[in-house]
């Protein structure tokens, strides 16, 4: 039973928290919604949900659902929101003054799965679990989604949480869905700056074109260090004007770091360690390279230290257009 959204809006007084918001939910899939605060995201849930009205037209529909009040027409909601109560109030008295537990997550994710919903919408609850109960309650939601045809709506800021447990995700900021798709294909392959920062770290570089427009490897000029970098010509997609400025990322998984090594097939940039921040499982390393700061993720640093100069390499396949 499919869920169909055609064109929601909603607007609270002189502002719109939503615009035209327009998508679909197979049956079986996890769909997932990130966005920073202010996006629109526990709006739209709980218009989908029944809770609030949007304003003008619009239409949310479980497809092929029976008509009437029952209890697989009606979506099982839980929202980590303080003025949330409803049925977690009644299951666990939860009011305005604090949010859910870990362990109230746990059980009402379990309830969900077991519910006759057929539609289930969580917002901003993973949040609350750790590493390792969080994989327990996505192996539950994708069990619950493929074995009783469940459509299942996440919400959350944290683009790796939903990625890990998505089939998609759809990226909202002012109230409008920017791109959707599965995870991997939004995240090397973001439409624009706001998507590409909202999905991870990355590398933003002002640049303007040097090469012909039909030129397969583009090249470009870097405003601040003057450096010359080829990419690749993304499919489908015009390239701006040679006196125009652009955007160009990279993820700093994708640079390489090293001692004075060259690194023939990439772009390679004479830089020096501005900074070293241990994060547990990588290290960040942020590097000058004649003005232009770049930070490069990596698993293990060895054998560089704060101050000590180095090549940085961007393969040109790991440059976004943005």
């Amino acid at each position: 039973m499919p869920l169909k959204v055609s064109t929601i809006s909603k607007r609270f007084s002189n502002k719109w928290a939503l615009k035209d918001v327009t998508f679909e939910a197979a049956d079986g899939e996890i769909f997932g919604f990130c966005g920073p605060a202010g996006s629109g995201r526990s709006v739209l849930l709980k218009i989908i949900a029944g809770k609030l009205t949007p304003s003008g037209g619009g239409t949310v529909v479980l497809q092929d659902e029976p008509s009437g009040r029952s209890s697989t027409n009606q979506p099982f909601y839980v929202s980590d929101d303080r003025s949330a109560a409803g049925f977690l109030g009644r299951l666990f008295g939860v009011g305005k003054s604090r949010r859910l537990s870990p362990d109230e997550v746990s059980k009402t994710i379990y309830e969900a799965v077991r519910s006759p919903a057929k539609l289930i919408i969580f917002d901003e609850i993973f949040e609350r679990l750790g590493p390792n109960e969080s994989r327990k309650q996505f192996r539950a939601l994708r069990a619950a989604a493929a074995e009783a045809q469940k459509v299942i709506v996440v919400s959350s800021s944290r683009f790796e949480l939903l990625a890990e447990v998505c089939d998609r995700i759809a990226v909202l900021s002012g109230g409008e869905i920017i791109q959707d798709g599965p995870p991997e294909e939004i995240y090397n392959a973001p439409e624009n700056a706001s998507v590409a920062e909202t999905t991870g770290r990355i590398n933003l570089i002002e640049a303007r074109r040097l090469s012909s427009s039909k030129d397969d490897h583009p090249e470009f000029q870097t405003i601040v260090g003057s450096h010359r970098i080829t990419a690749e010509r993304p499919k489908g997609r015009r390239l701006a004007p040679l006196n125009q400025n652009v955007q160009l990322g990279i993820r700093p998984e994708n640079i390489s770091i090293a001692f004075g090594a060259s690194f023939p097939e990439d772009n390679s940039l004479k830089a020096v360690l501005e900074e070293i921040r241990f994060c547990g499982s990588e290290t960040l390393v942020d590097c000058n390279a004649d003005g232009l700061s770049l930070t490069v993720a990596v698993r293990r640093l060895v054998g560089l230290d704060v101050g000590n100069e180095c090549v940085l390499g961007l393969p040109p396949e790991r440059i976004i257009l943005l």
